[in-house]
């Protein structure tokens, strides 16, 4: 019972501002005075550990001139802030602001950002990238982008700006509370959920899928950025203009929202959002893993005793799982399909193979990766990713994946977790690499060759979206078609080594009762 009233409140923040307006009012942050810098910038040295810039916003009415200030603070505990996640957008679209008495010119969304998040009566302290951040100074953008992990998730929430209002996102708030509140009980399996689905079957007032579906739509949601600022944070805002809900609130609207389409009714173009909405469950998946309640103790507790380790759950959360299933999302900067993720695994990133190092290429960053995962974890499951290697844009060796350009098929070795093969029998994988690490040396035995390899059906999540949907959906049944011939022919193949095997063993047993018996 607990439990079920610990998480709600949790999630809306009831605690934090408990926390705001009680020991937070005592205890004052840790502030840092940096030494002096360049006339010509807003920014002072950081040379502390773990020093950051803040943002203090000041307030305003709308169409006030935007006003902030730069302080320096130490991530820790005291340290209140708000952070900010937000696409960057157009970089030739810019507006300018105040900023510690000079004038930024900053792109447009986030002067729309700052501007709906301003507060009418009192500062806001808020970490926003682009400003907390000297974006000159590499030197200072590497020892920053290490510390992302921390500052999400030492934030006291994020807010998730998806942009301003329009008429065609009018009423998407309002629509996800009425979704959350009439069939995020469902999934429950509770009398509460079975009272509720009833009451939602006789209700006569259709839900307006239309401003969710284009909400869903906003560019934030395909960012690879993305995932860590969420998956991290102790509890976030989602934003559109002057209206909010609690993701808590959003991530159970949108999988209640597959629930709808499963049992009720087909939501209007739905399909279309297959991608955005299993990077929805990815993110929720791991947030429950990296965030357990507390309140699971006495369950845990019985699993260490049995089983000998404490199951976090943490361990699931390993890099190459989350670049493979976070393949849908996009960035700027190729690399960055690495680095996006490493604020989130459970594993040790420290090794150089995953050091941010301005001069290499995307092809390097993949090569070093893929060379990390396999002495770093002994396994060789990067090389079973499949990628789009001839539409690469730079190149590498051919043992290594387009991270950017991955097949939207699931890895040929599975994810870590669901691999119940053993191709090695246990033994140490013999590895080295040569010519600076361009040739990757993989001692093995060869066991069978391909013979045919078919052509992969097109069953990306917008494959059956949009124009000419029935088209596509055809020209996939054809493929299926051709490829009968070679399915049966495999089938053939497995059944006559299922055969084969079991009357060797047969042969075997039998030989062995003879062989023990006075016959």
């Amino acid at each position: 019972m607990i439990s079920y009233a610990y998480k709600p409140l949790r999630d809306r923040g009831v605690f934090g501002d408990i926390g705001d307006s009680t020991v937070f009012r005592v205890i004052p942050p840790k502030l840092v005075e940096p030494p002096d810098g360049a006339d010509e910038t807003i920014y002072r040295p950081t040379t502390q550990e773990k020093e950051i810039r803040l943002l203090v916003l000041e307030p305003g009415a709308p169409g006030d001139e935007l006003k902030c200030r730069l302080i320096h603070a130490q991530l820790s505990w005291r340290t209140r802030y708000e952070a900010l996640s937000y696409v960057w957008g157009d970089g030739t679209v810019t507006r300018p602001l105040s900023c510690s008495g000079r004038t930024e010119v900053v792109h447009i969304n986030l002067h729309d950002a700052l501007s709906d998040l301003r507060l009418p009566d009192r500062e806001r302290i808020l970490w926003t990238d682009r400003l907390c951040i000297n974006q000159s100074d590499d030197e200072e953008k590497t020892a920053q982008i290490k510390l992302m992990g921390e500052i999400y998730s030492q934030a006291s929430q994020v807010l998730i700006y998806l942009g301003k209002m329009d008429p065609s996102v009018e009423g998407a708030m309002e629509a996800m509370r009425r979704v959350e509140s009439e069939l995020g009980t469902f999934h429950s399996g509770s009398y509460l959920g079975v009272f509720n689905m009833m009451r939602y079957l006789f209700k006569k007032d259709e839900i307006n899928w239309d401003p969710i579906i284009n909400l869903l739509r906003r560019p934030w949601f395909q960012r690879t950025w993305i995932f860590q600022e969420v998956v991290l944070a102790k509890r976030g805002q989602v934003i559109c203009g002057q209206q909010s809900i609690p993701w808590a609130v959003f991530e159970k609207a949108v999988q209640s929202m597959a629930f709808h389409k499963s049992y009720f009714k087909n939501i209007p173009a739905y399909q279309s959002m297959d991608g955005i909405v299993s990077g929805m469950s990815l993110m929720t998946s791991a947030r429950s893993i990296r965030h357990r309640d507390g309140l699971s103790f006495l369950p845990r507790l019985v699993l260490w005793l049995i089983f000998g380790s404490w199951p976090d759950g943490k361990d699931r959360l390993k890099l190459l799982d989350l670049i493979l299933e976070s393949r849908s999302l996009s960035c700027t900067h190729s690399e960055d399909k690495i680095f996006g993720m490493l604020g989130v695994t459970s594993q040790d990133t420290g090794s150089a193979y995953l050091a941010k190092d301005s001069s290499l290429s995307p092809g390097d960053v993949f090569r070093n990766f893929v060379l990390w995962d396999i002495f770093n974890n002994n396994s060789l499951r990067a090389l079973g990713s499949s990628s789009d290697k001839a539409g690469s844009q730079y190149s590498s060796p051919s043992w290594v994946p387009d991270f950017e350009r991955l097949d939207p098929q699931s890895s040929l070795t599975g994810t870590k977790n669901h691999v119940r093969f053993d191709a090695s029998a246990g033994l140490p994988k013999q590895v080295w690499t040569s010519n600076e690490e361009t040739v990757l040396h993989v001692k093995g035995r060869i066991v069978d060759t391909l013979h045919t390899v078919g052509k992969a059906s097109p069953s990306t999540p917008d494959t059956f979206a949009g124009e000419n949907a029935h088209v596509r959906h055809f020209e996939s049944l054809d493929h299926l078609l051709i490829n009968k011939c070679m399915i049966e022919e495999a089938k053939d193949i497995w059944l006559s080594s299922v055969k084969s095997r079991n009357k060797s063993r047969w042969e075997n047993d039998l030989g062995a009762l003879l062989a023990d018996s006075d016959l």
